[in-house]
C-alpha cells in the first residue's frame, strides 16, 4: 500500500517537468526520476516532456531536440499545465532551453528553472552571447531554483531576480547502517562514481595510486564504476600496473551501485567541475566519508575533518595521502561516515519535494492576487 503525502496546505498540481528524457545517463536523470516518484505519489499529475537523447547520432539529437521544441507550440502543451518546471545544465541544455523559456514567455506563463549546471560560471562567462542570453533566461524565470550559494552568488552576478533559492540535490536515503561489530576488511575499500575523463579527477586517482609504495597498496583496492573513457583509463592501470588494485565495472546504478557503496569504506571524486554531485550524497547516505575538492558547492556538504577530506583539483600528492590517512586511521573512518549521514538528511526526496512544492504553491497564489489586483484597477 503507497501512502501519499502532501504539504499541508498544498493544492495538487499539473506538473511539467522540461528535461532531458530519463534515458541520459547523469545526475541530472536521476534528480528528476526522483521527484517525479514523490510528487506522483502525492497525487500530483505530472508529466515530463523530454528536450534531448543522447542513444542516437549526433546530429539526429539536433533534429529530435527541434522537433520537440516544434512540438511543444503545436500540441499546446502550455495551455494543458499549473507547473513549468525546467531544468537546464549549460552550452547545449542551456541553448535549447532558451527557447521553452521565450514560447513560456510569450504566452504569459510562468518558468521554474532548476539550474544544475557544474560549468555555469564558465558558460556565463565565455563570451557577452552567452551572458546576456544568461540575464535574459533567469530574468524572465518566475522562480530560479540552484544546487548551493555558490550557484547562487553565480547567477546573481548576472541578473536581478531576488528569486533565487537554495534546492539541494535529492537522494532516496536508504534504510542502512553500518554495523559496528561487522568484521574488518582485508583492504580498505575506495569506491569512485562518475562520468570517466578529466573533469571528474579519475586519471588524477590512478596516478595517486601508482605513486604509494607496494606495501601501502596491499592493503587498497579502488572500485570504479561510470561511462565513456573506459579504454583510456584501463589502459591507464596497465600502464601503472594497478590491475590488482583497480577494478572497473562500467555503468553501474541498482542493485550494483548499493552493493559497491555497500561494501566500500570511503567515497573519493577529485573532481575539477561539479555543481552539488549526486554521487556524493548517495555516497554520504551509505555512512562512506569523503574525499573531494574544492569546487562548487561540495565545500558545502563535505566538511573538511568533519566527514571528509576537501583538496585542490589536480593535487595528486595530496589526494595520495588523504586516501592513507583513511586507509590507516579506520575509527576516523567510521566516525566521518556518521557524520556524512547526518548532513545529508535534509537531502532526502520527501523532505526536498515538501520544499519544492511549497514554493510552486506560494508562486501560484502570488500570480493569482497579482491577476486579480490587475482586474481590480
Amino acid at each position: 500500500m503507497v501512502v501519499t503525502r502532501r504539504v499541508e496546505g498544498t493544492e495538487l498540481k499539473k506538473i511539467l517537468i522540461i528535461a532531458p528524457d530519463l534515458s541520459v545517463k547523469g545526475g541530472v536523470s536521476s534528480v528528476v526520476q526522483s521527484l517525479m516518484t514523490e510528487m506522483e505519489r502525492r497525487g500530483n499529475r505530472v508529466k515530463l516532456y523530454s528536450t534531448y537523447v543522447d542513444t542516437i547520432h549526433p546530429l539526429l539529437r539536433v533534429i529530435y531536440s527541434l522537433f520537440r521544441i516544434f512540438s511543444f507550440v503545436v500540441r499546446l502543451q502550455p495551455f494543458k499545465y499549473d507547473v513549468f518546471y525546467l531544468h537546464a545544465c549549460a552550452f547545449g541544455s542551456f541553448y535549447r532551453k532558451f527557447f521553452y523559456v521565450m514560447l513560456l514567455s510569450l504566452f504569459r506563463k510562468p518558468v521554474i528553472l532548476h539550474q544544475h549546471a557544474a560549468d555555469l560560471e564558465i558558460f556565463l562567462n565565455k563570451n557577452k552571447f552567452n551572458k546576456r542570453l544568461g540575464q535574459w533566461v533567469f530574468g524572465a524565470s518566475s522562480k530560479i531554483f540552484v544546487l548551493s550559494e555558490n550557484m547562487r552568488v553565480i547567477t546573481k552576478e548576472v541578473t536581478d531576480n531576488e528569486n533565487i533559492i537554495i534546492i539541494e540535490n535529492p537522494i532516496r536515503i536508504p534504510e542502512f547502517a553500518r554495523s559496528d561489530d561487522a568484521q574488518p576488511q582485508e583492504k580498505v575499500k575506495f569506491v569512485f562514481l562518475g562520468e570517466i575523463g578529466k573533469r571528474k579527477g579519475i586519471y588524477d586517482l590512478i596516478q595517486a595510486l601508482s605513486r604509494l609504495t607496494d606495501e601501502q597498496r596491499s592493503s587498497i583496492h579502488l572500485d570504479i564504476g561510470g561511462n565513456k573513457e573506459l579504454d583510456t583509463l584501463t589502459s591507464m592501470i596497465r600502464q601503472y600496473g594497478l590491475e590488482n588494485t583497480c577494478t572497473v565495472h562500467g555503468w553501474v546504478d541498482g542493485d550494483k551501485k548499493q552493493r559497491l557503496l555497500k561494501e566500500a569504506s570511503v567515497f573519493v571524486l577529485p573532481s575539477y567541475f561539479e555543481g552539488v554531485p549526486i554521487a556524493i550524497l548517495e555516497a554520504m547516505s551509505y555512512e562512506l566519508p569523503v574525499i573531494s575538492t574544492n569546487v562548487a558547492g561540495i565545500p558545502e556538504i563535505v566538511l573538511h575533518q568533519y566527514n571528509g577530506l576537501i583538496i585542490e583539483p589536480g593535487d595528486i600528492e595530496c589526494l595520495k595521502t588523504s586516501m592513507l590517512y583513511f586507509a590507516e586511521n579506520l575509527e576516523r573512518t567510521k566516525q566521518f561516515g556518521h557524520n556524512s549521514r547526518l548532513i545529508v538528511e535534509k537531502h532526502d526526496v520527501p523532505v526536498v519535494v515538501d520544499k519544492i512544492l511549497n514554493l510552486f504553491e506560494n508562486d501560484t497564489r502570488n500570480r493569482k492576487w497579482r491577476k486579480e489586483k490587475v482586474m481590480k484597477a
